[in-house]
């Protein structure tokens, strides 16, 4: 929890990360988060998504992230690139927000500090595909941020 807390505090504090709130008449509690990394070769990046599991479902994450990408647009007018790892439930999300999946044969190396150490791979994943040319099942997408600004982002 003290990870957490101290991943979320970073990327609000730099101004990469948005939080929701649910508020009750007697308090108010963080219920999902979305953080934004920003690569140096000019592109962003949406990270650390999470909902609170009494809240998935309602469409808070995909507006969370329809957010995100308008905020950065706005401040960085960068491309985006998204990941998931093997059990990423973010790759309907991802589509549904028009990123477009890379092939695998043309993902470029330089993204491979996207990819989790080798000894954090479980169940069947053992190499990643960035490092090591094997497939790990993580996919990468892009958005072309110029093609869907102003529509429904």
């Amino acid at each position: 929890l003290e990870q957490a807390f101290a991943t979320v505090s970073e990327f609000v504090n730099d101004q990469r990360g948005l939080v929701a709130l649910h508020q009750s008449d007697t308090s108010e509690a963080v219920v999902a988060f979305q953080g934004l990394g920003l690569w140096p070769f000019g592109y962003c990046e949406l990270r650390s998504a999470r909902t609170q599991e009494d809240f998935q479902g309602f469409g808070i994450n995909t507006l969370m992230k329809k957010l995100m990408i308008h905020i950065a647009w706005e401040r960085y007018h960068q491309p985006f690139i998204g990941f998931t790892e093997r059990l990423s439930g973010s790759r309907g999300i991802l589509q549904k927000l028009g990123f477009d999946l890379l092939d695998d044969a043309i993902v470029d190396n330089r993204l491979s500090e996207a990819c989790p150490p080798v000894s954090d791979f479980t169940e069947g994943c053992d190499q990643c595909m960035l490092r090591s040319n094997g497939n790990c099942g993580c996919k990468v997408y892009t958005l072309d941020i110029g093609k869907h600004h102003g529509t429904t982002i």
